[in-house]
């Protein structure tokens, strides 16, 4: 038997449900025993019955002689939840709304033409994007050597310096599907 000692509060509905399988298994067991005055098979089925529910609380999975498993699959479904909740929190929250637009842009719109007075903004954008491998330069040239461009000449394309990477388009779709 597997133990796993962080488990989250159990909901109103499945303690209900608990207590009813538990109810239920011991008055048949109740039952069972004023019939026929020993503790048998039977009896002690029934009694591993009424305790199931509360296992649960405690364990994972538990192997019963006999090779039978049982698996709750409630709380991982639970864990499961929450994991995704903590992935979908994460994907949506990565990039700013400014960063998002400069991916999809190099992405889908070549050229993508950046006039002087943006420049010095895209500059950090382009740097956090190219350090999560979202973006990669497409030459030798550097951040600065496309700001300098436009400042110099009022304007350049962006798609000439950078070009999104199979992981930035993995962001962009993962992205799509969760907002």
């Amino acid at each position: 038997m597997s133990a796993n000692n962080t488990r989250a509060p159990v909901p109103a509905n499945r303690l209900i449900a608990m207590i009813i399988i538990s109810v239920v298994g011991l008055a048949f067991a109740i039952v069972h025993l004023t019939t026929t005055l020993a503790i048998d098979t039977t009896t002690i089925v029934l009694l591993v019955i009424a305790a199931i529910p509360w296992l649960s609380v405690f364990l994972s999975e538990a192997t019963l002689p006999g090779g039978w498993k049982l698996t709750f699959i409630q709380q991982k479904q639970e864990e499961q939840a929450k994991q995704i909740a903590t992935l979908q929190f994460l994907v949506t929250h990565l990039l700013t709304s400014g960063q998002i637009g400069h991916l999809r842009r190099l992405d889908n719109m070549p050229p993508y033409i950046m006039e002087k007075g943006y420049a010095p903004e895209l500059a950090p954008d382009l740097r956090h994007l190219r350090g999560l491998g979202f973006i990669e330069q497409t030459s030798k040239t550097t951040v600065n050597d496309f700001i300098n461009e436009v400042e110099k000449n009022g304007k350049a394309d962006a798609s000439r310096y950078f070009q999104t990477t199979s992981i930035g388009r993995k962001y962009l779709e993962l992205r799509s599907q969760n907002v």
